[in-house]
């Protein structure tokens, strides 16, 4: 879905020279970083390195290069797939697919010998490798997207300072709320011991129990009543009744 409109793209706009374009010429023909033989140090070097790698590899041949470059377009609507039904679902992710695949802008930028194409799928890349960070393993290779991404444009710089300060403000709130849940858990002993103590220093519970059973007519079955006077609360009286249980005969008593 997303690599036929780009490589439509490529066919219908060809690509015009550009200095990414002349320095990646530099490149393969073994002169440098250079534009017109003089070295350049205000362009980021991966797109130029990368567009000099697939002159070699497809010898010099700008359609070939265009449809290799929208294969690596439509990989980013993958990404964004990926990262949309991971953060939002399934209709998220066909929404977003869906969209990067239609977005004229993108597509157009496909066919044309700039850094846009490598920049989107590389920024795609390090959202989707950031949602999935779970261990150090994750972080660093979400580490290297964004590396990859500052090789292509330095502005995006800005993102791995936001993304490094999000990862710390949440290992930051994680430690609160396990510290919070270990002093909760730890509470609760404490006050159960605190209890048990008080009520060993009150002395024995003075509460007189008084069982009284009450038989029904017939003597079916009976109930004990017990009333016990709480120590804690002298102006409370509980009453806790037993479950009832058939009596034997044996047990029955004459009224």
């Amino acid at each position: 879905m997303c690599a036929l409109p780009r490589a439509a793209a490529v066919f219908l706009w060809p690509a015009q020279s550009t200095y990414y374009w002349e320095l990646a010429d530099s490149l393969a023909r073994g002169h440098g970083f250079a534009l017109d033989g003089v070295p350049v140090t205000f362009i980021e070097p991966l797109y130029p390195a990368l567009l000099a790698a697939l002159k070699r590899l497809t010898a010099d041949s700008p359609v070939a290069i265009g449809l290799l470059q929208a294969a690596i377009g439509a990989l980013g609507g993958v990404l964004l797939w990926r990262c949309a039904d991971r953060l939002s679902g399934a209709r998220a992710a066909l929404a977003a697919a869906v969209l990067y695949a239609c977005y004229p802008y993108y597509v157009r930028q496909t066919g044309a010998w700039i850094e846009v194409c490598l920049a989107t799928t590389l920024a795609i890349g390090a959202a989707w490798q950031y949602v999935r960070i779970e261990n150090i393993k994750g972080a660093a290779f979400c580490g290297l997207w964004l590396g990859l991404l500052i090789l292509t444009r330095a502005t995006f710089l800005v993102t791995l300072v936001a993304f490094v300060t999000c990862l710390v403000l949440a290992r930051h709130f994680d430690r609160a709320r396990g510290r919070h849940r270990i002093r909760r858990a730890l509470r609760r002993p404490r006050q159960a011991s605190m209890a048990r103590r008080s009520g060993a220093h009150r002395g024995p519970v003075a509460a007189a129990g008084v069982a009284v059973q009450v038989c029904g007519s017939g003597g079916a079955g009976c109930a004990t009543i017990r009333h016990s006077w709480q120590w804690r609360d002298r102006s409370r009286w509980s009453t806790r009744f037993s479950s009832r249980r058939p009596v034997s005969s044996r047990q029955r008593c004459s009224c």
